[in-house]
């Protein structure tokens, strides 16, 4: 009996680490684009789309001491996103089930579970074409599922409302998006994360029959202090390689790298996809 309880007080006294309160997933690939990673597609079109993301993420989350040292709370994430679109006509519907396959850690153990489900909708307002500019409204919600336990997922339901531009000339392709994320306030670990500006943009070459290379930006903010505090404004570029086949299976390869300090901006990205489109 005292061994027990020199036990459990040695216990309580040297709690397990655990994951701080804080979202550091926020750049996960667009269900139902066309060509790019981030834009979505403003086309009007029929059919269904079904997607897997096999994807690579380094050091989205570190911390610096007072002494400089650095530390990655999350070193590095291994995830499968799998997601599915429906559209008819102007309409399009899209959801997303991200699997974190294994998160690593420089301090805590490694660990897995389930990111934040997405549903997503798209009306288009003005349809794209090969030689035009069209225009889309895109809002959606994102579903909690525990990914906030492991620092990659909010802690309450999220919300997106924001429109969505693309064009084509000849062989270029241009697009862009600017949208308002509202989330649950967190003023966990030092940080404050609140309702934020996402702002995203590409532009790509069709450089082959059915492929498009694409150099892609995402920029994040805080809305209550916009550019605020360097731990508020991920940033990341994105190079994309896109493929169609005549059957409707669709390719994609990315790599990518942070260009600031903002909590969720990886070292590095990279990914792999596969589709199929149908009508």
């Amino acid at each position: 009996m005292i061994l027990l309880l020199l036990a459990t007080a040695w216990a309580s006294s040297d709690p397990a680490p655990t994951w701080p309160a804080i979202d550091a997933a926020h750049a996960r690939a667009e269900v139902d684009s066309s060509g790019s990673f981030w834009v979505p597609s403003t086309h009007a079109e029929r059919g269904y789309l079904a997607r897997a993301d096999l994807s690579l993420v380094r050091s989205p989350l570190r911390f610096q001491d007072s002494s400089g040292e650095i530390e990655a709370i999350i070193r590095e994430v291994w995830g499968l996103d799998l997601g599915a679109a429906w559209s008819h006509g102007r309409l399009r519907l899209s959801a997303q089930a991200p699997l974190l396959l294994r998160t690593t850690s420089d301090t805590l153990p490694a660990a897995s579970g389930l990111g934040d489900a997405r549903v997503d909708g798209r009306l288009v307002l003005l349809p794209g074409s090969e030689a035009g500019l069209g225009l889309a409204l895109a809002g959606g919600l994102g579903l909690p599922l525990g990914a906030a336990e492991q620092a990659q997922g909010a802690e309450g339901i999220t919300g997106l409302l924001g429109l969505v531009a693309d064009g084509s000339h000849g062989p270029l392709w241009v697009g862009g998006s600017a949208s308002t994320a509202l989330r649950p306030r967190n003023e966990g670990d030092g940080l404050v994360q609140d309702d934020r500006l996402l702002l995203r943009g590409g532009l790509g070459l069709r450089a082959w029959q059915g492929g498009l290379l694409s150099l892609e930006a995402s920029a994040q903010t805080e809305l209550a202090a916009p550019w605020g505090s360097l731990g508020s404004h991920p940033t990341e570029l994105l190079l994309n390689a896109h493929h169609r086949r005549s059957g409707g299976t669709v390719l994609r390869a990315a790599v990518g790298a942070g260009v600031s300090s903002g909590v969720g901006t990886p070292a590095w990205r990279a990914v792999l996809g596969i589709g199929q489109q149908g009508s």
